[in-house]
């Protein structure tokens, strides 16, 4: 194997951010779930303004339907619970390491997923009149003890971008001129989700 495909088919991480560079090849899992439970929080938004867009709560709660249903469905037999009973723990602030181990007990939770989106936008504020959605958010995973076991940033989830490798989220005879406000925001939604719930499973990178 040259140099730049050894490259190619590694994660780059530095400084608490990770980077999949899409060359093709095998991306491992970041976070371990196999036969465990966990529950996906829906977004919480750190940022406000310009940088956020439309964004809402149900658009937060619709990412973690979607990143719940991919991991739900893969070979890892990891088992997504609904979040209701942890949202109103959570809903000042990040509750203290006993209440979630208390939490996790009650409800026989292995893993919970924090995620907190820091921009989401529906336009390219380069060029004002095509529709091109972009996301960053932080996640945080934390462990049934209240002890975090993973930190980490998805930096610039974009949607159409590379819209022709992706059939499954692909809108036949458009592009970033011609999609919706509300087809990029599903596109987004989709793709956000999708980069979440990777951070659980072994997955093909893009060609």
């Amino acid at each position: 194997m040259n140099p730049t495909s050894a490259f190619c088919r590694s994660a780059a991480i530095f400084a608490g951010l990770f980077l999949i560079v899409s060359c093709g090849g095998t991306i491992s899992a970041r976070v371990e779930c196999d036969d465990k439970s966990l529950v996906i929080l829906p977004c919480a938004v750190e940022a406000e303004g310009q940088s956020m867009g439309h964004f809402n709560s149900k658009i937060g709660e619709r990412i973690a339907t979607l990143a719940s249903g991919l991991i739900s469905s893969g070979e890892e037999d990891a088992r997504v619970m609904e979040p209701q009973a942890f949202k109103k723990a959570f809903r000042s602030g990040q509750p203290t390491p006993s209440t979630i181990q208390r939490l996790c007990g009650e409800h026989g939770i292995d893993l919970l997923v924090v995620t907190t989106l820091t921009q989401w936008k529906l336009r390219d504020p380069r060029n004002p009149g095509m529709n091109q959605g972009q996301a960053s958010l932080n996640i945080s995973v934390i462990d049934s003890k209240g002890q975090s076991v993973y930190k980490g940033q998805l930096i610039g989830v974009q949607f159409p971008a590379g819209i022709s490798d992706n059939p499954e989220f692909a809108i036949p005879g458009h592009s970033s001129l011609t999609l919706t406000e509300d087809q990029i925001r599903k596109g987004l939604e989709q793709s956000v989700a999708r980069a979440l719930a990777e951070l659980f499973y072994d997955h093909e990178a893009p060609e």
